[in-house]
């Protein structure tokens, strides 16, 4: 504490000292609660960018961290859903409107993390413009326990082998000499990435 403050505080009373550290307190617990918030939202975070892309790709990670922040930042009604404006929302999120909406069907429909509901109430007098509501269940506190009935197939369909049918490809690169034909070197890779084939390879 300066000199200054020192000097300040002993010519307060000591009702208005009291006060003082009420104030102080009070601040110290709100800047405790917020440090807290922002360790349990790093440490979810963390756990969402390791989800394989089997189960969410990138594009999902960014849509449900924007949707969650959207979500966060209003009031749930009676059914636990906040109406969100979702041209705002993907803008902030990066994305078109298009892919925003249908990586949020995957969250709601595929892992159960969120509620989404659509309403068009002015149907009947031919406004088709509609209200999207979404919501969140139990299952979004816990990314490492996201789960799908059928895995993605990310990267495109696999190449499987014509005879056994495994996908425990292995890719062969050979560079020769086209004057003398000798190999000058040879490279091997997988080519299937994740391949999960309990057959062997002969």
């Amino acid at each position: 504490m300066s000199t200054s403050a020192v000097a300040t505080s002993q010519d307060m009373s000591p009702s208005a000292l009291l006060t003082t550290l009420n104030r102080a307190q009070e601040r110290i617990h709100i800047l405790e609660q917020e440090n807290n918030h922002l360790r349990q939202e790093i440490r979810w975070i963390d756990k969402l960018l390791a989800v394989p892309a089997s189960i969410m790709s990138p594009s999902h990670k960014v849509t449900l961290h924007a949707a969650i922040k959207a979500y966060l930042s209003g009031t749930p009604d009676e059914q636990g859903l906040v109406s969100i404006e979702s041209w705002k929302v993907c803008k902030m999120a990066g994305q078109s409107k298009d892919t925003f909406l249908k990586n949020l069907t995957y969250c709601a429909e595929k892992l159960g993390i969120l509620r989404k509901q659509v309403e068009r109430p002015g149907t009947a007098a031919g406004d088709f413009s509609a209200t999207l509501s979404i919501g969140i269940t139990d299952r979004i506190a816990h990314p490492e326990k996201y789960a799908v009935a059928t895995p993605r197939q990310h990267g495109g369909l696999r190449e499987v082998c014509p005879h056994c049918h495994s996908d425990r490809l292995k890719k062969k690169v050979i560079v020769v000499c086209q004057e003398c034909g000798a190999i000058i070197s040879e490279h091997t890779s997988d080519f299937n990435s994740g391949a999960t084939s309990t057959w062997r390879l002969k």
